[in-house]
């Protein structure tokens, strides 16, 4: 199992537990505030950045100096976290360090296809050490890596980032920015499909029953596992903490962030279908709920109806000229009807499985089958194909800014971090 060998061993690391190298003797590196860092987390930290990379290859490499590097950087990790634990807005619940915990675990579980029991045996046979043994140490560690991540989030979101900006961003680092992979320039037309009034009524009747049911004092947990149709059904409809923006319904954004804490909302719709939620937490930048979830899908009949009149499109705008006006005259995509069908370049890996296959074998000036998407059914035209290129601002302007503001972020959280350490206690012992 070198996997699961290589992932414990990082995983020791990440908690900054000596048990990464039993053969060391531990000791204390630096005290930064009341945070410690172990001779042996700087030790191991060092190693792994040093196969990161590929420093041993290095014929005139100094190992001094990179220690030294390798523990300021630690250290300023450490300010950061000292000075986020004084921001009560910042702190995280056990319940989500609970969840962060769990999914770490899941996560080795299903990179390596086994069971619990059996990670329990690797970790006495690798680490000398129990289940209950790691959890504990990597319990205040995942809480320790939130509490910084929230921070960096804060001042990421806190940011203004101007086309001004980002047009600078681009200028000064355009050489240096990443080139995408196999991309493809797509056009889409789109034709909502509407449920029969049969089913909307049917759904209707259904999730009001089911709020009545919670006003009467039922289970919401329960009752989610019995009926919600959504893949956290099995989790009591448990959504975990959403941040605002993050949600693509808007309405449903709009009454997770209005609704009262430990309220239940009145049933609403989204394109979906339909939900009952509770809020069971609200932060500054998110809310944490639960929802029953009914969804709300076209029949099979209206399904074939709308194939069929894409079919008959596709056969007769071949052109991009008329596949063009074909999406300005029937399109019900919004967005993309008023820029003729035109989504811009994306990545192969970035679409969604449905379109990825459907495009995949395609040549330029193609046109897909229909494609089934939730409520809508699509066609896609192939404008352009690339199998790498690089960023511009016409075309991937919303890539670049993100970049834009992640590097304006970097570069304020440094400046804290810097200005911080000028009031934070640091004695640095070897």
């Amino acid at each position: 199992m070198k996997l699961l060998s290589s992932i414990l061993a990082a995983t020791m690391i990440f908690a900054g537990s000596s048990m990464a190298n039993p053969q060391l003797l531990d000791g204390i590196a630096a005290v930064v505030g009341d945070e410690v860092i172990l001779i042996s987390e700087l030790e191991a930290f060092t190693m792994m950045r040093m196969e990161q990379m590929r420093l041993h290859e290095t014929p005139d490499f100094d190992m001094e100096q990179f220690r030294s590097e390798v523990l300021e950087d630690l250290i300023n990790n450490k300010v950061l976290l000292v000075n986020a634990k004084r921001d009560s807005t910042l702190a995280i619940s056990d319940e989500e360090v609970e969840g962060a915990l769990n999914n770490h675990i899941s996560t080795i579980l299903q990179q390596n296809n086994i069971t619990l029991s059996q990670l329990e045996r690797e970790l006495k046979n690798q680490q000398g050490t129990t289940l209950p043994q790691f959890r504990a140490e990597m319990r205040e560690a995942i809480r320790e890596q939130l509490i910084q991540q929230r921070m960096q989030q804060f001042v990421y979101h806190s940011l203004n980032v101007t086309r001004r900006d980002v047009e600078r961003f681009y200028e000064k680092y355009q050489d240096k920015l990443p080139q995408f992979g196999q991309s493809i320039q797509l056009s889409k037309l789109s034709l909502s499909v509407k449920p029969s009034d049969e089913l909307e009524e049917a759904v209707f009747t259904k999730i009001h029953d089911i709020r009545q049911q919670l006003i009467n004092g039922g289970d919401f947990d329960a009752l989610a596992r019995e009926y919600s149709e959504g893949p956290e059904a099995s989790a009591g409809g448990e959504l975990g903490l959403i941040s605002k923006g993050t949600i693509s319904e808007r309405a449903f954004e709009d009454r997770a962030f209005n609704l009262p804490v430990g309220q239940i909302s009145q049933p609403f719709r989204t394109r979906l279908g339909y939900h009952i939620i509770e809020v069971l937490e609200k932060r500054d930048r998110g809310v944490r709920v639960r929802q029953i979830f009914l969804k709300v899908a076209p029949d099979e009949e209206e399904v074939g109806k709308i194939t069929s009149k894409l079919d008959s499109i596709r056969q007769s705008a071949q052109s991009s000229e008329e596949f063009s006006q074909a999406v300005r005259e029937y399109s019900t995509d919004r967005i993309t009807r008023d820029r003729g069908g035109n989504m811009g370049w994306s990545t192969l890996s970035d679409l969604p499985s449905s379109v990825r296959s459907a495009v995949r074998d395609l040549e330029k000036g193609q046109i897909t089958e229909p494609v089934v998407e939730q409520n809508t059914i699509s066609i896609y035209r192939v404008e352009d194909t690339a199998d790498s290129r690089k960023l511009s601002l016409e075309d991937d302007y919303s890539v670049i800014a993100e970049q834009c503001r992640e590097y304006k972020a970097r570069k304020k959280l440094i400046e804290k971090v810097e200005s911080w350490r000028q009031d934070t206690f640091i004695d640095i012992r070897i």
